[in-house]
């Protein structure tokens, strides 16, 4: 029987595309049978351990308006097909076309791929369709353009239209008003679309798509969304774009756009949301963009501008990201920016500021990203920045910041992000000592903490070890002392940990954390036995130990296979399996003892040569090694050892 009512359903079909005035035959409508072929079509994933989401579509009998994801007018006719997010994956049946009265056509964020079948274009009644975040190919077919009821289309995030333009007659759809084809891969021009009066939303972003943008866009009087970002459109925004006061989003960031910001920017009061980062404008920020002051994003970033911020900017107090990075602006930060009281996120990275973080920063309670880092800012860090409790993220690394770390910083219990390397934080303390603030180990939900590269001494708090999320720790090139603490090995997320270049002492803890990816402990003052336990640390890819007074001997095990002879170096008393650990032994050929410099305060180590070729055999298993410029420059003259 179920044989039997396959090969009768195959058949309405092929009538259907033949005859498309037949109604029904071995019981089923033209829309059952429809949706059928389209189920057939696909793949259906069982939703959270139950069953499939059309499994309601294998009742013959019964009306497609109880269907999952279908509903019909009073006519009982498919008006809607709804099938959004369900895990479908398969083609799209070009039977759905047959679906005469179909207004909504829904089948987005699943798993489709194939081409937009043509015989869509058969659905005189559709209004809205989206087919959005897919794996379509090929290219948006021409037919679409006879749509002339649709109101909604969406194909972003597919893989359209590779190498090809978008089809003009899309500029039929005259009743359009939200278009979005970003993401896939258009090329050629901006389509024609300045005919499509109605329209108020258009997304083109993240394609291929080249040339200058059309002054027509002035035309199209309530577009209140334009984004073309991504693409590798050129010249100068056109002079009409300022007058688009009903805009209240506009981003043509990243792209090859050129010229200037002109100070009519003020005259888009509606703004929301200005992107004009990664573009090659140059020539200063206009103070007249603070009269957008409904604007909440603002990004210029990635740009060539020069002069200062504006004070103006205060004015913006609507503005909740102010995003700024690697321009060519100079100056301080202004003062006024505390005014802006629902800032959320300040990025100002990557330029050419100066002199001190204003106190007023503090007042943005509402902040959660500050973001400073790579400029010329000096001063200590302002216990201000404390009282933003809501900061997340705070980056105020590679500046020339001085002081000491504030205790209160362990008041920010919401940071994950914290980065304060290459400045020269030394603390105010009569006898120069700036310690750790213990306070740091309370920010338990710390993933990166970044302090490496400044003048900091005392030893590593234990309470670390309390810092179950903290990913990477690094604390390298400073003046600490003291042991590694063994609580290090109580983070059980820890992937990096980087203490090169201090004045550690004492063993290295074997309780090590076992997802360690990135161990670095070299230029220390590191001593005892190779903790075996080291080579068990499956995940490890970059591995140091050089430059200690670490002995004994190191296994020929798990990860201690894999590392370079540079990986062990400048450890007296360290060796391999093969050749037996000696207490005292002189140099071949007379070549003498070799001292170098370790870091951490101008340490000085020693490396016999004799030492460097049991580590270059035991590592490289190669019969001629060369030890790095970093530590001395020569060719070893006889290496060998046999294979293991």
């Amino acid at each position: 029987m179920d044989r039997w009512m396959d090969v009768c359903m195959y058949l309405i079909v092929m009538l259907l595309f033949m005859y498309g005035g037949l109604s029904s035959v071995c019981g089923l409508s033209s829309e059952q049978a429809a949706l059928l072929a389209f189920k057939q079509q696909l793949t259906v994933l069982n939703q959270n351990g139950g069953g499939s989401v059309l499994a309601t579509w294998s009742d013959m009998s019964s009306s497609p308006c109880s269907w999952t994801g279908v509903s019909c007018n009073n006519l009982g006719q498919v008006i809607q097909l709804c099938l959004n997010q369900t895990g479908i994956s398969g083609t799209i049946a070009p039977e759905l076309g047959l679906l005469s009265q179909l207004q909504h056509l829904d089948l987005s964020e699943n798993n489709l791929n194939g081409t937009i079948p043509a015989a869509l274009a058969n659905l005189t009644n559709l209004q809205h369709l989206n087919l959005s975040g897919n794996g379509l190919n090929g290219t948006i077919p021409i037919e679409l353009g006879s749509l002339l009821n649709l109101q909604y289309l969406d194909v972003n995030s597919n893989y359209l239209l590779s190498g090809s333009p978008v089809p003009v007659e899309l500029g039929n759809l005259v009743h359009i008003q939200y278009l979005d084809l970003s993401t896939n891969s258009l090329s050629g021009h901006i389509p024609a679309i300045f005919t499509m009066t109605q329209l108020q939303h258009f997304d083109i972003s993240g394609n291929y798509l080249t040339g200058p943008i059309s002054p027509l866009f002035a035309t199209l009087s309530n577009l209140v969304f334009l984004n073309l970002s991504n693409n590798s459109l050129s010249g100068s925004l056109p002079a009409e774009i300022w007058g688009m006061t009903q805009l209240v989003e506009l981003d043509v960031g990243d792209n090859l756009l050129t010229g200037t910001l002109p100070k009519e920017v003020g005259n888009l009061k509606n703004l929301q949301g200005f992107f004009f980062g990664n573009s090659r404008l140059t020539g200063p920020i206009p103070m007249e963009i603070s009269l957008c002051t409904n604007l909440v994003r603002l990004d210029l970033g990635g740009n060539s501008f020069s002069g200062t911020i504006p004070d103006a900017f205060a004015n913006m107090k609507s503005l909740v990201t102010l995003n700024l990075p690697s321009l060519q602006v100079n100056g301080t930060i202004p003062p006024s920016l505390g005014n802006c009281t629902n800032l959320q996120n300040l990025v100002l990275d990557n330029n050419h500021l100066e002199g001190p973080i204003p106190l007023e920063i503090g007042k943005l309670l509402n902040l959660t990203v500050l973001s400073i880092s790579s400029n010329f800012l000096s001063g200590s860090i302002p216990v201000e920045l404390c009282s933003c409790i809501h900061l997340t993220t705070l980056n105020l690394g590679s500046n020339m910041l001085t002081g000491e770390i504030p205790n209160q910083i362990g008041e920010l219990i919401n940071l994950d992000y914290l980065v304060l390397s290459h400045n020269n934080i030394t603390g105010q303390i009569p006898s120069g000592i700036c310690n750790i603030p213990p306070e740091l180990a309370q920010l338990t939900n710390l993933t990166t903490l970044d302090l490496s590269s400044n003048s900091l001494t005392g030893s590593i708090p234990p309470q670390f070890g309390e810092s179950h999320k903290l990913q990477g720790l690094n604390l390298a090139y400073n003046k600490l002392t003291g042991e590694i603490p063994a609580e290090l090995g109580d983070i059980v997320s820890l992937v990096q940990l980087n203490l090169t270049g201090n004045c550690l002492s004492g063993l290295i803890p074997y309780q090590l954390g076992n997802l360690l990816m990135y161990l670095d402990l070299s230029e220390n003052q590191l001593s005892g036995d190779f903790p075996e336990s080291l080579c068990n640390l499956e995940d490890l890819v970059f591995f140091n130990i050089s430059s200690n007074e670490i002995s004994g001997t190191i296994p020929n095990t798990g990860v201690c296979r894999t590392f370079s002879v540079l990986s062990f170096a400048s450890n007296n008393g360290l060796c391999d399996l093969a050749t037996p650990c000696r207490k005292q032994a002189s140099s071949p050929m007379g070549i003498e003892q070799r001292r170098i410099s370790g870091g951490g305060g101008g340490v000085q180590r020693s490396i016999k040569f004799e030492e460097f070729l049991v580590g270059c055999c035991f590592v490289s298993r190669s019969n001629c090694c060369q030890i790095s410029r970093r530590i001395y420059l020569f060719q070893a003259l006889a290496c060998i050892r046999p294979e293991f």
